[in-house]
């Protein structure tokens, strides 16, 4: 048998890996470069929204990472040119990068996160189960990322803005400063809040109209419990006169109305109101020596055990 050798000509070959090489190349795409031209806004706190443009970002969220300062931030909305995101919990000031295909790329300018501030709250005493209004700036709107503490126990919050929180005191809070951390930011009060483990009663809008009989008022105003237990609000009592010398030495007189139409157990944190109580003066409310009606906070020979009650005496004047 005669075995036919065919022989490829050099050039051919030679033509042919050219072409292969070719192919092969083209296969390969050359990564983009990923660019950031700005975020917006340039200041925010945790848990708001910022935009990053930019070029070649991937159109999958989550296989674009982002950073502040180092902080791993959530990607919730993705295109090649623009990725909108959360503040994260523990992000500081400092530059923006993003991450995507394995290219990074860093913000030129820094974004700052502000730190909080604290500038009061109210009230000034309070006991377990009280809320408590603390006003600042630089709050989170959003509860869960805010942590207040009065004495380093945390409270829960029940309301959040940016310039206020109402938190609950907590059961083992003790008197001492509130913080509250916003991140990895803190703030601390300037004065001590104090933990009232009795009764506390605060009187507010106190008023008393003059009725056209010339023995009788009527008195409007708000009973608020600030302490750790309820109170018994029929037993206060409401004095009926006092007299000039009497307004001078804070000494009262002992005769008056209790409170038979409150609740017989305002609890810490609630308030009642009354509109137009009516009382008679006895002698004549535009008497000399009886020209004061008052309002006291507490039982005589004060069965009601308060943590303070220097401000348990209202006088208001009938004219």
């Amino acid at each position: 048998m005669i075995k036919k050798v065919l022989h490829t000509h050099p050039k051919a070959f030679i033509v042919c890996f050219a072409l292969i090489l070719s192919s092969c190349s083209d296969d390969v795409e050359t990564p983009k470069v990923v660019t950031i031209t700005e975020f917006s806004p340039s200041i925010g706190i945790v848990g708001e929204t910022v935009i990053v443009t930019g070029t070649n970002f991937s159109t999958t969220a989550s296989d674009n990472v982002v950073k502040f300062n180092g902080a791993t931030a959530t990607v919730t909305e993705a295109t090649a040119t623009q990725l909108t995101l959360t503040v994260p919990a523990d992000a500081t000031s400092g530059k923006i990068t993003v991450t995507t295909n394995g290219n990074t790329i860093e913000s030129t300018s820094d974004f700052t996160v502000p730190a909080p501030t604290l500038a009061g709250f109210n009230p000034a005493i309070a006991g377990t189960g009280v809320p408590v209004t603390i006003t600042g700036t630089n709050f989170s709107s959003s509860a869960e990322n805010n942590i207040i503490k009065i004495n380093g126990v945390a409270a829960s919050i029940t309301s959040a803005s940016p310039t206020q929180l109402i938190a609950t005191v907590p059961a083992g809070a003790s008197t001492g400063s509130i913080t509250v951390d916003v991140g990895a930011n803190k703030a601390t009060s300037a004065n001590t809040i104090e933990i009232c483990n009795n009764a506390e009663l605060m009187m507010g809008g106190v008023s008393i109209l003059n009725q056209p009989n010339a023995t009788s008022y009527a008195l409007s105003m708000k009973i608020i419990n600030l302490g750790s237990v309820p109170v018994d609000v029929t037993k206060i009592l409401i004095q009926n006169y006092a007299s000039t010398d009497e307004v001078l030495g804070n000494d009262v007189a002992s005769g008056g109305y209790f409170l038979t139409q409150g609740p017989t157990a305002l609890l810490p944190g609630q308030s009642y109101s009354m509109v137009n109580y009516m009382f008679n003066v006895g002698s004549g409310k535009n008497t000399t020596t009886h020209p004061y009606a008052v309002i006291t906070m507490s039982v005589p020979g004060g069965s009601i055990t308060e943590c303070h009650t220097e401000d348990n005496i209202v006088f208001k004047h009938f004219n």
